[in-house]
């Protein structure tokens, strides 16, 4: 949902009537650049939040279950 937001509202921004993503805001930095700057970021932090979390909760289970597998597989072919 992160995601979409930050692509959608430079989107619907520039459909606005009276709001043109061109305006000078500081020197240099245009309204766009902002909002485009501000999407990125967003992007960054989004995908650094779910890597954080598929570190911190998938890993530890993934390998609770590679544990159990290597397990199960010598215990089959330890069998006669």
């Amino acid at each position: 949902m992160l995601n979409l937001a930050a692509a959608a509202i430079p989107l619907l921004l520039d459909l606005i009537p009276g709001i043109r993503l061109a305006t000078p805001v500081s020197g240099p930095f245009t309204l766009g650049l902002l909002v485009l700057g501000t999407a990125a970021l967003t992007l960054v932090v989004a995908a650094l939040w779910y890597e954080r979390a598929c570190r911190v909760h998938c890993d530890p289970r993934a390998e609770e279950l590679r544990g159990r597998a290597a397990a199960s597989e010598s215990a089959h072919w330890g069998r006669p």
